[in-house]
């Protein structure tokens, strides 16, 4: 009799701890924040969880699914589990197709959700009618194209002076022994082609760039910092090969259908010429020069999209090199 009733007492003072536990611990509380950055795979949301539940979190983030009422079984991404804001990045979406959304947050007591809600993913196809350009004109006669992206103005063509600002002949080498040999400036034109020059614009070598007369008067070869600057405006080194590319595949190779040229810039696969004088990787590179430099003679930096990337890199290369050069204006 005294062990049972021993027993009782402890089943209650057990169920008391645990009663009084469950009480104290609540359910975390979270809105969810409004939807910005919509392409066709990717869509940017967030929320603010103002309470934990009085107990520390387990989980906080986004939940996302094609069904009205998304929970944590569906699509989700993971934030550092305290109170107050966060933002998240949905990848992987499908284009033209609606989504719903909301923030969780989550503690031993269960799932906290803000409120729904629903958006449609773009199809990738930007009006081209949309970005506003600008005229151009360099001391050569020829035009481009500018456009204003961020606080920056640049051409959105290729250069194709034969002349620097101040009327001074640049060489158009066309022999590869020779090309191999410049120290000084010099261009050409891809596969020694005039035929190229209108869509491609011409190649500069590293020694060209360097003399800062190449671009027309008020302009000038953009450095390293602005470039970053360029790509963090588009969107990041890792989007920024889809963003500056010229739209559809009718001059890069298929892979690079779902260019947007979402502001503009209208970069296309112009090629190279290397240090021996070889001309390559037209209609699957282009790559522009920067006026940063390592050192006095040798080695400067270049951006460079590839066909089958959405990245954009950035590297050294040695002076000798031909590539594209796009002008930015002071």
């Amino acid at each position: 009799m005294k062990n049972s009733t021993l027993i009782i007492a402890c089943f209650t003072l057990m169920l008391t701890y645990s009663c009084s536990k469950d009480v104290s611990i609540k359910i975390p509380t979270v809105s969810t924040n409004s939807i910005t950055d919509i392409t066709k795979s990717t869509a940017k949301c967030g929320g603010n969880v103002t309470n934990d539940g009085s107990e520390t979190l387990n989980g906080r983030g986004l939940c996302w699914s094609t069904t009205p009422i998304p929970t944590i079984k569906d699509s989700i991404t993971k934030e550092a589990t305290s109170t107050g804001y966060f933002y998240s990045a949905m990848t992987k979406l499908l284009p033209k197709t609606k989504y719903y959304v909301r923030a969780y947050a989550s503690n031993s007591a269960g799932v906290g959700y803000g409120e729904i809600f629903s958006f449609t993913t773009s199809d990738g196809v930007i009006d081209e009618s949309s970005v506003t350009y600008g005229v151009l004109k360099d001391n050569n006669g020829n035009t481009y194209k500018i456009v204003k992206i961020g606080t920056q103005v640049w051409m959105a063509e290729n250069l194709k002076v034969i002349t620097y600002n101040d009327g001074d002949t640049i060489p158009n080498s066309t022999n590869s022994l020779n090309w191999s040999k410049l120290s000084s400036g010099a261009f050409c034109n891809y596969n020694n082609s005039s035929e190229n020059i209108s869509i491609y614009g011409r190649i500069y070598n590293g020694f060209a760039v360097k003399t800062g007369k190449l671009c027309p008067t008020g302009w000038h070869i953009p450095n390293e910092t602005e470039w970053t600057t360029l790509i963090t405006t588009v969107g990041g080194d890792k989007v920024a090969g889809l963003t500056l590319k010229d739209m559809g595949a009718a001059r890069w190779d298929l892979r690079t259908s779902n260019a947007n040229n979402r502001y503009g810039f209208t970069s296309i696969p112009s090629g190279a010429r290397a240090v021996s004088g070889g001309f390559h990787d037209m209609g699957n590179t282009a790559t522009y020069w920067s006026s940063s430099s390592v050192d006095a003679k040798t080695y400067m930096h270049f951006i460079e999209l590839g066909t089958d990337s959405l990245s954009i890199e950035t590297s050294l290369d040695d002076n000798s090199n031909g590539y594209s050069v796009r002008c930015l204006r002071n």
